[in-house]
């Protein structure tokens, strides 16, 4: 028969034992420890100064004085001094210090707060089912932080799921918000648990804000001071809905939501509805940044907003050519006398019409009628009489005799001197050929027969004279 027994280790009584009282109460002593095991704490390292007895300790890590190399094992303040119990595994102790029971795992002392609890369901004063798995029935709930900050996480398995707070009335849906259907999150009110209104909306991706109901606002009596751009509220005592933007407090009007008068660089009437710049308040330092070396205007077709050009684009617009300079006013290349080179008729519009009979081959070849070739000066415009020939008391336009004449002038040749100068004898020069004088010959002949007769009286004469 063993001495003890196999699970507690306590001793037994053996037949025919002497003093059998010792052996059993040994076993009262060691039951008198661990039924109801409790102690007083866990955390102690060295046995406490003034114990009492019957106290009882589970002895820390690292152990000291007489508790030294008793770690784990369970101290028992005795008459006799300290007793330790080597506790077994599953043994519970209750802790009075942290208000809570720690098991033995075979290493060590655990209580329920120091490591993970799994349970399939839990039920605070509640019922949990399958889906609520979780169920709490409470005046409140505290969730703490542990020194820091504190997060409540509610996550799901897919942006289509619905990870949301859901507020209820007696079990009926009234309120939500979080994630439902989407990874935008929403806030949205029901009065039935059944049409449901989309309050808010922030986009997930954006975080670009839509409040797709009609926004109340509050109000309050006075404006509030020194708001912040941005900020919006109803003036109850004015009735108007005022903004903060630019420094400057301006009411919400009815038609283009500001109202009408003086704004500074824009003037506001018709209840708002026209907006009206201020002559030369948009100056150049206003108008949006340029690149150097570009110009202000509108390449692209049709009528929209000014664009800002390249040298390239101007040039196109202006029609001019690049490197092209400005040599002179518009003036001065408009003068025809200052013109270089020639220019085709054929490129003159209007110009056959008026000068032929409109044929344009007519006009390449210079064939210009008289019906065509007439203006203020000549006779009407539209073909009337023209001038007669030209005589010597009237202006006129040049006969077929005098074009004859004007065809026999030599080249070169020049009006000098008066009809009456060119006539005079006297002012010619050179020879003239006897055969060309009208009666030379007769007038030779009769000088000739005068001399005949007169020749010998001159001899006579001439004979006198030389003797004398």
């Amino acid at each position: 028969m063993p001495d003890e027994t196999t699970i507690l280790s306590l001793p037994l009584i053996l037949p025919a034992q002497a003093q059998k009282h010792v052996t059993h109460n040994e076993a009262l002593v060691a039951l008198d420890l661990i039924v109801q095991l409790t102690v007083i704490n866990r955390t102690l390292s060295a046995p406490p100064a003034l114990p009492s007895i019957g106290d009882r300790h589970i002895v820390a890590a690292a152990p000291t004085g007489a508790w030294a190399g008793q770690a784990g094992r369970i101290a028992l303040f005795a008459q006799t001094g300290w007793q330790f119990t080597q506790a077994l595994p599953g043994w519970r102790a209750h802790v009075l210090a942290e208000g809570q029971t720690a098991v033995f795992n075979g290493l060590a002392w655990v209580a329920p707060s120091e490591g993970p609890l799994s349970v399939t369901q839990l039920g605070v004063a509640a019922t949990a089912d399958a889906t609520n798995r979780l169920t709490v029935s409470s005046p409140a709930t505290l969730l703490n932080h542990s020194g820091s900050g504190h997060q409540l996480k509610l996550n799901k398995a897919a942006a289509t799921d619905t990870a949301s707070l859901l507020f209820q009335t007696g079990f009926s849906g009234r309120a939500e918000m979080g994630t439902a259907g989407s990874d935008d999150f929403s806030v949205k009110v029901s009065a039935d648990g059944v049409t449901w209104f989309t309050a808010m909306d922030a986009d997930g991706a954006t975080g670009e804000v839509t409040v797709p109901q009609p926004l109340h606002l509050g109000g309050q009596a006075a404006d509030p001071i020194s708001p912040a751009d941005g900020t919006l509220w109803l003036n109850t005592t004015s009735g108007e809905v005022k903004v903060r933007s630019g420094g400057l407090t301006l009411p919400v009007g009815g038609g283009g939501g500001v109202t009408d008068g003086d704004k500074g660089d824009i003037t506001v009437s018709g209840g708002g509805a026209t907006w009206t710049i201020d002559a030369g308040v948009v100056s150049l330092s206003k108008l949006a940044s340029m690149a150097t070396d570009s110009f202000l205007g509108r390449d692209t077709s049709g009528t929209g907003a000014p664009e800002v050009l390249s040298p390239a684009q101007a040039r196109g617009i202006l029609n001019v050519a690049d490197g092209a300079t400005a040599n002179a006013t518009d003036a001065a290349l408009r003068d025809r006398a200052t013109h270089t080179g020639t220019q085709a008729a054929s490129t003159i519009t209007g110009l056959a019409a008026v000068a032929t009979s409109g044929s344009a081959t007519d006009l390449s070849a210079g064939t210009l009628p008289a019906a065509r070739f007439n203006d203020t000066a000549h006779g009407s415009r539209g073909g009337g009489t023209l001038h007669a020939v030209a005589t010597t008391s009237v202006a006129g336009f040049m006969s077929g005799a005098d074009k004859t004449k004007l065809d026999s002038v030599a080249t070169g040749a020049t009006a000098n001197a008066t009809d009456a100068a060119l006539r005079d004898r006297a002012t010619h020069t050179g020879s003239q050929i006897a055969s060309t004088i009208s009666d030379f010959a007769e007038a030779v002949d009769d000088r000739v027969a005068a001399l005949v007769v007169g020749l010998p009286l001159l001899r006579r004469a001439e004979a006198v004279e030389r003797r004398t």
